[in-house]
This record gives C-alpha cells, sequence and structure tokens, in this order.
C-alpha cells in the first residue's frame, strides 16, 4: 500500500526543512554563534617598543552579553599586561610569552588600558549595552558578533513556499 498524498507532502516539507536548516548550519553562522562571548586582541612582537599598534587591534568595541569577554594573547617574547587606566578598573594580570589573560567587561563605557610594564603600549576597550542593532554597531577583528539568523529564517520559507507550490501544480495537473 503506498502512502498518501498528505502522508508524502508531509515527508516532503520536513525534508526540506530538515535540509535548510543544514544548508544554514553550515554556511558559516554556526561558527560565528560559537565565537559569541569573547573578543581577541593580540598583543604583537616588540610590542614594548611601540604605543597605539602594540595592541591589534588598539580600539576593539564590545557588547555586553554578546562579546564582552576581551581574551588578549601575548605574540611577543616578554611579559605584557592589559591594565585599565587608573590601575582600579580591570587587569589582565601578568600575560607571559605566548599565554593569553582575559576580562569581562559588564558596565559600558569607554576604558583605555596600557601594559604596567610598558606604559607606552596603550589601547582602548569600547564597552556598549546590548540592543538590536549590536551587530551593526559593535565590531571587532575577532569577528564575535553574532547576526539574527534572517537568512535560515529565509531559507525555511522559500523551501516551504516551493514544496507546497510544487503539489499544487501537480494537482492541477491531474497528477496524484
Amino acid at each position: 500500500m503506498a502512502p498518501s498524498r498528505t502522508a508524502r507532502l508531509l515527508l516532503l516539507v520536513l525534508l526540506s526543512l530538515l535540509l535548510s536548516q543544514t544548508i544554514t548550519a553550515f554556511s558559516g553562522q554556526a561558527k560565528v554563534y560559537a565565537q559569541t562571548g569573547t573578543s581577541l586582541v593580540q598583543i604583537v612582537p616588540n610590542a614594548s617598543t611601540m604605543t597605539t599598534l602594540a595592541y591589534d587591534p588598539d580600539v576593539i568595541k564590545v557588547v555586553i552579553g554578546v562579546n564582552n569577554t576581551v581574551v588578549w594573547r601575548n605574540n611577543d617574547n616578554v611579559a605584557h599586561t592589559a591594565t585599565g587606566s587608573n590601575f582600579t578598573e580591570f587587569t589582565t594580570g601578568n600575560i607571559n610569552p605566548g599565554a593569553s589573560g582575559s576580562y569581562t567587561f559588564n558596565v559600558t563605557g569607554t576604558f583605555p588600558y596600557h601594559c604596567v610594564y610598558h606604559p607606552n603600549m596603550a589601547g582602548t576597550v569600547i564597552v556598549r549595552a546590548p540592543s538590536t542593532t549590536a551587530s551593526s554597531t559593535a565590531t571587532s577583528r575577532s569577528g564575535g558578533i553574532p547576526e539574527f539568523p534572517l537568512q535560515a529564517a529565509a531559507v525555511t520559507i522559500f523551501t516551504f513556499l516551493i514544496t507546497v507550490s510544487y503539489f499544487f501544480v501537480r494537482k492541477s495537473n491531474g497528477a496524484e
């Protein structure tokens, strides 16, 4: 006994939805979401002889609840820190060569920082509150900003409409 037309339609719709979600997941969108929570700043080689170029990027914008943990990775051959300008706002503590230090920002504002060992090294963290336009207002080279998955919704709706249209055309042509 062959499955009914309704059962075939339901199966095709479900397979289409599964396919569209799989395509979306492998389109890079899932990778972006996996990075949510952190932003990366590199401490470049020979940073102690530099100023604003010692931290890359030297100005980073983050959004609370999105990418507000900043990780500083030391690519230099001497120890460094990332310490708020007034010494009480934040500090990563000592970051040895090849190691990383981090700080999670939970208050909005602009936070200039420097290395306590090399005060000429300077950077800034700009912390913003979450909003509906967070993805366009807070960007960083680390790429940790997620975007609302409109692509997934669009692909799902488009796939559903194509599937339903196909069956209506078949029905109007007399096929079952």
